[in-house]
């Protein structure tokens, strides 16, 4: 059952890797028709100019130019921070759920500070856990009022550190229950994702978890630290 699952995972993976490639490479073109766009969106706007005609060139402005220009460099931003990564797996899993979130609409932040090539847990495993925990804050920003998620990837000598934060709607919840079997505050499931992930984390004496609700802000952070000792390091 495991290798079925190992095996399954790693298809998802490869299909994950190359969706973030061709997402790569749309950008690219988008980025491409963007230039050559430029001299018509600057002609259009010499025309205003000259015309005087100060309250069309303010809506050209703000109806063509702007959306545009911030859904390109919003998209651009993110895909791009995902570099940083050299963990395909993690990559491969983070890629995946973000994307799921811009066609949500979330308002994503993604910060990545430095080059993280190595985290010492198998990424089987990682990739579960994180999986569990993104499908979770995807769910509930959607359904609150900010749409907030943002992700943040801190990487040091002694551990990385993955923070995964989202805005929810006001709930009742019990942070000392949420991991046990059968647990869930959405409608319609099963409250398995975060049983499982608790189960993968009990098996680690390097992973410190920790989890926070408040004023309608859900914090996931994962500090793994960095097993020196360890005869094998998980990376690319």
């Amino acid at each position: 059952m495991y290798k079925n699952q190992e095996l399954e995972f790693i298809k998802q993976q490869k299909q994950s890797l190359e969706e973030y490639v061709k997402k790569i490479e749309d950008l690219y073109q988008d980025t491409r028709i963007f230039k050559h766009d430029y001299i018509n969106i600057l002609s259009t706007m010499q025309y205003y100019i000259d015309d005087d005609d100060i309250d069309n060139l303010k809506v050209f402005f703000r109806s063509k130019i702007l959306p545009s220009s911030e859904a390109l460099t919003n998209k651009e931003s993110i895909i791009g921070k995902l570099s940083n990564i050299k963990v395909l797996e993690l990559k491969s899993i983070l890629y995946a759920k973000l994307i799921s979130a811009m066609n949500q609409k979330l308002n994503i932040t993604l910060e990545i500070q430095e080059e993280i090539s190595s985290i010492s847990m198998d990424t089987l495993d990682l990739s579960t856990v994180i999986g569990a925990f993104m499908d979770n804050a995807i769910e509930a920003a959607k359904v609150s009022e900010e749409k907030k998620l943002l992700i943040l990837l801190i990487y040091s000598e002694e551990s990385v550190t993955i923070v995964i934060s989202n805005s929810s709607p006001a709930i009742d919840i019990k942070l000392d229950v949420i991991y046990d079997k059968d647990v869930t505050y959405k409608e319609g499931h099963s409250g398995l994702g975060l049983y499982s992930s608790n189960k993968i984390l009990d098996k680690y004496s390097n992973v410190i978890h920790s989890t926070n609700y408040n004023y309608n802000i859900f914090t996931q952070t994962l500090e793994i630290c960095t097993q020196h000792n360890t005869e094998e390091v998980y990376s690319t």
